[in-house]
């Protein structure tokens, strides 16, 4: 079903569109949420706090024209104000994963610890570049948005949105090649 025939049926029953919406966009805006916060008990609490603000947008004035776009936009001020916040001035945040605790054999210790690292270096590499370059990048690469829809969550012309993600790329691939990596991209 798409946006379009959720937001006409929204009108009929606003309640079955929400449901549709959650479940269409609960786990984009989560895994968008974990990859800025490192923090899963925080991304899902953010992400429960978005869809509180999608049903209360529908139950004021309705869907929003753009559901996808909104509620990006939403997260994405969420996770400003909590960076704003006390308590994360407060908390030390730890990207620290919570190892298997069951890994057998050498082989699997081996990949694990590799996989572990690589991912490390990733998060380190993105935490590097500029906020407003890190968002576009993850928007585009990790969420699969459209130009047009970062533009639209950034509120910021498309032009700039390709400028930004033209330079962060720029950044991370001078990064990789400062530590002997392959940039693909």
């Amino acid at each position: 079903m798409s946006n379009q025939s959720v937001v006409s049926r929204q009108a009929a029953d606003g309640e079955a569109a929400f449901t549709l919406f959650a479940e269409r966009y609960y786990s984009a805006v989560l895994d968008y949420l974990r990859r800025l916060l490192a923090d899963e008990a925080l991304a899902e609490d953010l992400t429960q706090e978005a869809f509180l603000k999608l049903h209360a947008q529908c139950q004021k004035v309705g869907l929003p024209a753009n559901v996808p776009c909104w509620l990006f936009c939403v997260a994405k001020n969420l996770c400003r104000d909590y960076w704003r916040s006390a308590r994360f001035q407060k908390e030390r945040i730890g990207d620290d994963e919570i190892a298997a605790p069951f890994i057998v054999g050498h082989d699997q210790v081996f990949e694990a610890v590799a996989r572990r690292e690589a991912k490390e270096e990733i998060r380190d590499l993105l935490r590097r570049l500029p906020e407003k370059q890190r968002e576009i990048v993850m928007l585009r690469f990790f969420e699969e948005r459209p130009l047009r829809d970062i533009a639209e969550v950034l509120s910021c012309p498309i032009g700039t949105v390709k400028s930004r993600l033209f330079q962060g790329l720029r950044h991370l691939r001078d990064e990789c090649e400062k530590k002997g990596a392959a940039f693909i991209g």
